[in-house]
């Protein structure tokens, strides 16, 4: 157990099924600057050979994502709070940064980016979320400020049932630049469901 003193700390984290105990999500919680990596920062990433990606054809490590202008006012922020069983009045109100901050579920969809694909590829595909990991690097995300977004592809990849990309991205202070958050994710479409595999 670390000391109540430690500032920078890193733990494991798990969601179990009830019935027989198996792990359905893994990953870490942490605080500071702990210098053991995160879980998601902690895998190794293996890229596809190119021929083998259809629907993903055209992405790879490296790839810049379309970067996007990010601004959530107070009123669409406090829209998403209406549905949250424990919202923090910081959320609405004043908060310790100065204004309302955005809850989790608003401050992930500041910093989602998405990839520009044919439509040919796109079409029938049915995309799904993976892992998702969100650090704050100068406090949290706050209403009416003006952020930008950008990111790039870390990797390409296939599995039996799906194609996938992870990608990086950062959310910065549109007037200074200044770095607010970044998000590790992982982005799986269904092979299944592409006229690519028919």
């Amino acid at each position: 157990m670390p000391s109540p003193n430690t500032r920078d700390v890193l733990l494991e984290a798990r969601v179990e099924a009830k019935k027989d105990g198996r792990i359905v999500a893994q990953g870490t919680v942490a605080l500071g600057n702990p210098a053991k990596p995160s879980y998601l920062h902690s895998l190794e990433f293996k890229d596809a050979p190119p021929s083998e990606l259809r629907i993903l054809a055209g992405l790879k490590k490296g790839l810049k994502l379309p970067p996007r202008d990010v601004l959530i006012t107070h009123e669409d922020a406090a829209k998403h709070v209406e549905n949250i069983t424990d919202p923090l009045p910081w959320y609405t109100g004043d908060s310790p940064w100065g204004g309302p901050i955005l809850n989790p579920s608003a401050a992930y969809g500041a910093l989602i980016l998405v990839p520009k694909l044919p439509k040919e590829q796109e079409d029938g595909s049915v995309g799904f979320f993976g892992a998702t990991e969100v650090k704050y690097i100068n406090g949290p995300i706050k209403t009416d400020v003006p952020y930008r977004a950008g990111g790039e592809i870390i990797c390409v990849g296939t599995s039996s049932k799906t194609e996938f990309y992870w990608y990086d991205s950062l959310l910065e202070e549109k007037e200074n630049g200044k770095p607010v958050a970044k998000m590790r994710k992982l982005i799986r479409k269904m092979k299944s469901s592409s006229p690519l595999y028919t």
